[in-house]
């Protein structure tokens, strides 16, 4: 008699097949297992691998890259080649009508303009921060006083603003080490931070980023980024042996700063390292002048401006200014550009605002001055407007008072004609 119990149902027999055909790997799960093997010993490969060896082989897998995609002909670099041309807008300049609004009680030190040209937030050295409407001149005034602790603002001059479009923010700075943010919608501070040890000389917004974060440069040598997202400090870079007076940036990631230590530095924030240049003259002499201002014209060049009033035009490549020129002011306190175009626009406290096509065989003198009393001491520029914040001293000090001068906003149509 045969025993039940060896037996098998037809639902065992069936749940034993399944089980072995889970156990058996097919010839395709074979391949991948062996694929997957080779990956494995490719990546113990790159562990051993120097440094050099290793950027060599990278390079390869690049190359091999764009080599399988022309022939696939997967992408298409005109886009990217459109954004990095620079824009001709220079030689079609025609300089329409002109206003100057009164505002501050002192100098105004800083300015930025909206990207519709149609509103302007500027600090003082009156403590206080004033929002314009360009059309009528009508103007707000936000909270600031000197040594007034409880005022809600400021209490010590402001020496940089800028506006942060994504978060309807704009960011003020200035002697009292503090980076307020107001809300654009109402004279509001609605938060600070802290952290810079000296006067804050420079702040700007990260363009092209989805992460929020503004930049910061001041007298204790150091540049900080910040995010707006959590309201915190995010990094401290170090580099500069002397005071950083000016910053600007035209990249995410690439903020350039000049200073009393006679250098520019070109920065990139993600490697914490940067790149420096070293002032020099006409006769490729270095000059052991303080750099005032600073403006970058695209992705890889800008321009630098010095106290004895020279400019220098760099390349990110080159260690010595491609072009300089020398006193086409009394001093450089502020350089502007419409960002990747040909067009610059340069002040001082001569009574011009100038502006220039840069070339990258010669600076050109476009004749189309501007001429305006006191010192020049911010500008900033759209396609439409030129803005110049106007004092009647020096927005980093007092060494001269230009005491017939009006403290306030300098309006400039811009016009561009066709070259036709």
């Amino acid at each position: 008699m045969r025993d039940k119990s060896k037996k098998a149902s037809k639902s065992q027999l069936k749940r034993i097949r399944e089980s072995l055909d889970d156990e058996i790997s097919s010839d395709e799960e074979i391949q991948q297992e062996k694929k997957g093997y080779k990956d494995i010993s490719i990546e113990e490969d790159d562990f051993f691998e120097t440094y050099d060896e290793r950027k060599i082989s990278m390079a390869k897998k690049y190359l091999k890259k764009l080599d399988i995609m022309d022939n696939e002909g997967s992408y298409d670099l005109s886009g990217l080649e459109d954004k990095i041309q620079k824009k001709e807008l220079a030689n079609n300049l025609k300089l329409s009508t002109k206003t100057f609004y009164k505002g501050h009680k002192l100098s105004v030190t800083c300015i930025s303009v909206s990207d519709d040209s149609k509103i302007a937030y500027t600090g003082g050295k009156d403590c206080a921060m004033i929002r314009w409407d360009l059309e009528t001149g009508n103007k707000t005034i936000y909270s600031g006083r000197r040594k007034q602790f409880d005022c809600g603002g400021h209490f010590e001059q402001i020496k940089s603003i800028c506006i942060q479009r994504d978060k309807n923010l704009i960011c003020t700075a200035g002697v009292d080490r503090v980076i307020r943010l107001w809300d654009s919608r109402s004279p509001n501070c609605i938060d600070k931070l802290h952290g810079h040890t000296d006067t804050i000389t420079g702040l700007v917004s990260e363009p092209n980023s989805d992460m929020n974060q503004i930049i910061s440069v001041s007298y204790d040598k150091t540049l900080k980024l910040w995010s707006l997202d959590s309201r915190a400090h995010m990094n401290t870079y170090y580099g500069h042996t002397n005071h950083i007076t000016s910053c600007d940036i035209a990249i995410r990631d690439r903020p350039l700063t000049g200073s009393e230590d006679y250098t520019s530095r070109l920065w990139k924030l993600s490697a914490d390292s940067h790149l420096i240049f070293h002032s020099e003259n006409s006769n490729n002499n270095k000059v052991n002048t303080p750099i005032d201002s600073v403006c970058c014209i695209d992705n890889s060049t800008f321009l630098t401006g010095t106290q004895d009033g020279s400019i220098q035009y760099w390349s990110q490549f080159k260690k010595k200014p491609l072009l300089s020129c020398s006193k086409i002011h009394n001093s450089i306190i502020s350089i502007r550009n419409i960002k990747f175009s040909d067009l610059v626009f340069t002040g001082g406290h001569d009574g011009v605002i100038k502006a220039w096509k840069i070339q990258s065989n010669q600076i050109i003198n476009l004749n189309a001055n501007i001429e305006i009393d006191g010192f020049v001491n911010s500008m900033d520029v759209t396609d439409q407007v030129l803005v110049a914040a106007i004092g009647q001293e020096h927005r980093l000090g007092r060494w001269e008072t230009v005491k017939y001068a009006k403290n306030g906003i300098l309006v400039q149509s811009l016009e561009f004609c066709s070259a036709d």
